[in-house]
C-alpha cells in the first residue's frame, strides 16, 4: 500500500495446496496485506466470522468445491462488503462463466505473478 497511514487490506486465502499458499501469502504480505489462510472449506467457514476486505477462493478444493463454498460464504457475509475472487488452474471459458454467474467478482488464473495479483486486487 502506498500510504503507510492507509488501513492494511485483510485477505482470506482459501487454498489447499501448501506451496501455492506459501507463494500467495508471500505476494500478499509484500503488498502490505494482512493474510489468513484456510486449507479447506471447513476452515474457511470458521474464519468467515472475521471481517475481510477480500477472499481469494480456490474453486478446486477437495470435499466442498469452491462454488458451493462461495454460496455458503455469501450467506454469512450478507452484511459485509467482502469481495470474493475465484482462483483456478482451469483456464477454460466455461469455468470462468460459472464463477461469474455464481456472483464472484473476478476469476484469477493460477499460476499468477505478484504483479498480476497486485493489479487485480488494487485496480
Amino acid at each position: 500500500m502506498s500510504n503507510s497511514r492507509e488501513k492494511a487490506m485483510r485477505i482470506l486465502l482459501v487454498e489447499d495446496i501448501k506451496i501455492i499458499q506459501d507463494i500467495h501469502v508471500w505476494y500478499l504480505k509484500n503488498m502490505g496485506c494482512l493474510v489468513d489462510v484456510a486449507s479447506d472449506a471447513e476452515q474457511a467457514l470458521c474464519l468467515a466470522d472475521n471481517v475481510y476486505d477480500l477472499i481469494l477462493l480456490d474453486i478446486g478444493l477437495p470435499g466442498m468445491n469452491g462454488i458451493e463454498l462461495f454460496y455458503r460464504l455469501k450467506e454469512r457475509l450478507i452484511h459485509q462488503n467482502t469481495k470474493i475472487f475465484a482462483l483456478t488452474a482451469y483456464g477454460d471459458l466455461e469455468t470462468k462463466r460459472h464463477c461469474l454467474r455464481a456472483g464472484m467478482e473476478k476469476v484469477l488464473h493460477k499460476p499468477i505473478t505478484q504483479d498480476e495479483l497486485k493489479a487485480e486486487i488494487f485496480e
